[in-house]
């Protein structure tokens, strides 16, 4: 269960850098078009959005698996062993 749980947070990390990663590129992206194009062509990436993202719910599935997971292992597996 702990290898699980640790492959489960590197995935989570490594989704979490993608998204941040990708926030900065997209602010950088706004400021050029800012500069070349017009004010506001292209709209600020927002936090409020995070629904609309993949990776929230991929990130959730993760998560509500591994709880899952570490319950039924605690509830139903340990007790059993003697």
């Amino acid at each position: 269960m702990t290898l699980i749980s640790m492959v489960a947070a590197y995935t989570i990390l490594q989704v979490l850098v993608g998204v941040a990663s990708w926030f900065d590129y997209r602010l950088e992206e706004c400021e050029l078009t800012d500069k070349t194009v017009r004010d506001g062509f292209r709209a600020r990436p927002n936090w409020r959005n995070l629904y609309r993202w993949y990776e929230t719910y991929t990130v959730l599935f993760i998560l509500g698996t591994i709880v899952a997971l570490w319950i039924f292992a605690t509830t139903e597996i340990l007790p059993r062993i003697d």
